[in-house]
């Protein structure tokens, strides 16, 4: 069984509906199933103009066709997070097993240098 982010939430927000949903595998009526807010949507379409930016693709048409991201994409190219020298990878995943659990993180993007890592976390 995969546990993520959003596994955690909707297991901090409504035990039940964790259960029913992961546990039983039980699909909950269309009613009352949670919907991508427009909040999240945003969110996770800048994750991908990051990933993009990073892998040295072309984000123009993203920000063209979602102007509510270039005031977001500004601000990094204005005031970037302090980022050490090294090779950087967007989305990279992680694995660790531990006793019968695998445990998986996925990363926004990683700078691997010389002796170090960093991480950055697109918020």
């Amino acid at each position: 069984m995969q546990l993520s982010q959003a596994h955690l939430r909707t297991l901090q927000t409504c035990p039940r509906q964790y259960q029913y949903r992961y546990l039983d595998s039980l699909m909950l009526p269309e009613a009352t199933q949670l919907t991508e807010t427009t909040a999240q949507k945003r969110g996770r379409d800048f994750h991908r103009l990051m990933q993009q930016h990073f892998q040295g693709l072309d984000i123009h048409p993203i920000l063209e066709a979602q102007p509510e991201l270039q005031p977001w994409f500004a601000a990094f190219q204005t005031m970037p997070p302090p980022m050490i020298e090294g090779q950087g990878e967007a989305e990279h995943v992680r694995s660790l097993g531990w006793q019968e659990f695998t445990l998986v993180g996925v990363y926004d993007y990683v700078i691997f240098g010389q002796g170090q890592a960093q991480i950055l976390d697109w918020k």
